[in-house]
């Protein structure tokens, strides 16, 4: 998966349907970055720990 500049090896599964609620692992993808859920925009951030640091 790449999220930006960065790659990373993740176990990933997709659903062809719109019915299944969106899902993001814990796993592979959370300790990487600080992930910002808004539901009314339906927008999903990931910031890197080095951006945050500034």
């Amino acid at each position: 998966m790449k999220i930006g500049d960065i790659e990373l090896n993740v176990k990933a599964a997709f659903a062809d349907s719109d019915e299944v609620p969106r899902l993001l692992g814990r796993t592979d993808i959370f300790p990487h970055f600080k992930i910002t859920f808004n539901e009314q925009k339906l927008e999903i951030t990931f910031q890197t720990q080095e951006k945050q640091n500034k």
